[in-house]
């Protein structure tokens, strides 16, 4: 009877998913699965063999993974087009006090104008195999989770390695789309010369600031053109004057037409990371553990280096960057904090949880077989929480603290493992953030609640206070500017240094021992979810009636869905597009609102030209659509159904920063340019000619 029973539920869920398939829903789709998808049903007008082609040209070819964020060749000349906060890094490093273009903007009049875009490197998918067979082979066998663990990752690095091009600047990496199932070789074709073309001001590439960052109504033109180069005989080089212009082997075309409300569209890019297939725990440690430590020390972060860089321009350009990126990650941590609340997010998912092993006990062949998951997987969650805040610190930590990384590389070398980078790390230190971040993370330490503390910090800082302990630590020998390349040189004989004569390597060491002691603990909880995320998976896959798709993971995704509005909260209605008279509007309030004279110029002179849009009364600024993305997708083209770009990813909405955790139609919204307001205010606003001639055809 129990057996009929889980029959009859299984039918009846696959007839409900049958049902619900029409309606556009979460997903961001991985290559191996667009073969799965009816997209002339979807809405697209066009084929798999347009998307993806293993075996020719495709929009895939156009789509390029740039800075961390995506980016699309929209000319045969190896323009890209991706977001303002995308490039702001390189511009940052370009500008000087004297040329501000950061805050002034840039534009290359002329190609050979056009400057190193410094540290940036395109990424572009060539192929992917599922490797899964080979990374997973034997596995069954080994009992010892921490053994598992490594020789996953082992076998992961190797293939990478045997895999990779260097001759021909194929890089290989592989990713994990399923824990302990299922593992996918890509690879990557690496051009190293990327120079800047065009980025608008500042003022009008982060209108709004902060205040607006994940927020709607958006008026802001996050956008920037980019050029690839390679050597003149068509192979990845580095930045030399004699490169020339990369020609891609598809470009993506732009419809200066734009959208309107419900168009279809789509986008194809490079999402960061999603926690969709976990259980109920994992979001418990987000919710209490990650998210409010992370907001309260980015946020600490951010003061410190506001601070430092108070009336010093220099430092100012320098701290800009990482000021943006703290946030832009404080800002999500913040929403995702307020969405999981507001929605009750996780009393749901552990009532889905409990569910699912109501649902196991249920009938006797599925509790023979997964009986035990519910209790193993609390078990090793709970193995995770009791080492949860010294974990995190010590990851922030050697994250963010140079000097820290500096002492571990000389540890590294006094126990005979060599490395090259001691002189480039000691280089990146920033000794007046340190001494600020420092404090902050020791005083953190020392004040942790829980039984787990940081042992590093209570056994060597002991009853001394944290600044008289910082003092003393800033006085080690190998903080001297002339040391690092003493011992580079030999000069001063690794064999012969004790640690435990220097309060900064004595201190190092002590992190070591409990970084290390940690990443055992790591490894048994990661060799332990390999083993049971596969069950939950099957589970979850039983119960529900449906297949799933992979958690996002910096890999090349399609995701679809229309132009349209939302209701935040009671009462309230927002348009899916803004115009520009949005932006002068806001322009009264200055500030992070303050616009350039030309672009009110423009307004004033109504000069819109052809991208002056009567159904929605203006120059369309921001669009609005209910895809599903997530962090990585900034600077995604947003195409139409014929393939066109229509469009630039560049956020999401307040409410939406929870789709690294659920995906919901009712407040998922990303956030993208219009195509017309880009074109505009290359064309009326900042005269970059150059740019739209090579573009529109």
């Amino acid at each position: 009877m129990k057996r009929i029973r889980y029959s009859l539920i299984i039918v009846s869920l696959m007839i409900l998913n049958i049902i619900v398939k029409g309606v556009p829903g979460e997903g961001m789709y991985p290559l191996s699965e667009l073969k799965k998808l009816d997209l002339k049903k979807l809405g697209f007008n066009l084929s798999l063999s347009d998307i993806y082609n293993p075996d020719g040209i495709s929009l895939i070819n156009a789509i390029v993974n740039i800075g961390g964020c995506t980016g699309s060749f929209v000319s045969e000349n190896g323009l890209i087009l991706t977001n303002h906060h995308c490039a702001f890094g390189a511009v940052s490093r370009a500008s000087t006090p004297e040329n501000n273009y950061l805050e002034n903007g840039f534009y290359a009049a002329d190609i050979k104008d056009e400057i190193p875009a410094a540290g940036y490197t395109v990424r572009i998918t060539e192929s992917y195999k599922d490797v899964s067979d080979e990374v997973l082979a034997g596995l069954d066998e080994i009992s010892d989770f921490v053994e598992r663990s490594r020789l996953i990752e082992k076998r992961m690095n190797e293939i990478a390695a045997r895999e990779k091009d260097e001759a021909n600047a194929v890089d290989a990496e592989v990713s994990e789309m399923f824990p302990g199932k299922t593992y996918i070789l890509f690879k990557y074709k690496i051009i190293k010369d990327v120079r800047l073309v065009y980025v608008p001001p500042r003022s009008i590439g982060e209108f709004g600031g902060e205040t607006d960052n994940w927020m709607w109504p958006r008026h802001t033109g996050d956008f920037s053109f980019l050029r690839a180069y390679v050597a003149p005989d068509g192979s990845s080089a580095e930045y030399s004057q004699s490169n020339v212009p990369y020609h891609p082997q598809k470009f993506l075309k732009i419809n200066p037409n734009g959208v309107k409300e419900n168009d279809f569209v789509f986008i194809l890019g490079y999402p960061g990371r999603t926690y969709r297939n976990y259980p109920a725990w994992f979001l418990d440690y987000q919710q209490n553990y990650f998210l409010p430590y992370n907001e309260q020390l980015y946020s600490n972060m951010i003061d410190a280096l506001e601070n430092l860089s108070e009336n010093d321009k220099a430092l100012e350009l320098k701290y800009a960057p990482f000021i943006k990126g703290l946030s832009n990650a404080m800002k999500n941590y913040r929403g995702k904090m307020l969405g999981i609340r507001k929605l009750e997010l996780l009393k749901k998912e552990y009532e889905e949880d409990r569910k699912l092993k109501d649902f196991i006990d249920s009938d006797p062949e599925l509790e023979e077989k997964y009986g035990s998951l519910f209790d193993e997987l609390e078990s090793v969650y709970n193995k995770l929480f009791d080492n949860i805040r010294p974990s995190m610190w010590l990851n922030r930590l050697y994250r963010f603290s140079n000097v820290i990384n500096y002492a571990d590389a000389v540890l590294n070398q006094i126990e005979g493992k060599p490395s090259n980078d001691i002189n480039k790390i000691y280089q990146r230190i920033d000794l007046p953030f340190e001494k600020v971040f420092l404090k902050k993370m020791l005083d953190d330490a020392l004040n942790f609640s829980e039984l787990s503390s940081v042992d590093a910090v209570t056994n060597v800082v002991k009853d001394t206070d944290t600044e008289t302990f910082l003092n003393k630590l800033f006085e080690s020998e190998f903080l001297k500017e002339e040391t690092p390349d003493k011992l580079i040189n030999g000069e001063i004989n690794y064999s012969e240094i004790k640690p435990e004569d220097d309060l900064l390597l004595t201190f190092a060491a002590a992190l070591k021992k409990q970084k290390n002691e940690l990443n055992e603990i790591s490894a048994y909880v990661d060799g332990k979810l390999n083993m049971l995320l596969p069950q939950y998976i099957e589970i979850r896959k039983l119960y529900e009636g449906r297949s799933f798709i992979p958690d996002a993971n910096g890999t090349l995704r399609m995701t679809y869905g229309n132009i349209k509005g939302y209701e935040p909260r009671d009462a309230v209605y927002y348009k899916p597009v803004t115009t520009l008279e949005g932006v002068i509007e806001k322009s009264y309030l200055g500030n992070e609102y303050a616009v350039p004279d030309n672009l009110r110029t423009a307004y004033d002179k109504k000069n819109f030209g052809e991208f002056f849009d009567a159904y929605v009364g203006g120059v369309p600024v921001a669009i609005l659509y209910n895809t599903d993305t997530t962090g990585g997708n900034s600077g995604s083209p947003v195409m139409n159904a014929d393939g066109e770009l229509i469009g630039l990813n560049f956020d999401r909405c307040f409410e939406a920063t929870i789709n690294d955790y659920a995906w919901n139609d009712s407040y998922s919204r990303s956030i993208g340019v219009d195509i017309r307001y880009i074109l505009w205010i290359a064309k009326y606003v900042d005269n970059a000619e150059r740019v739209i001639e090579e573009v529109i055809k």
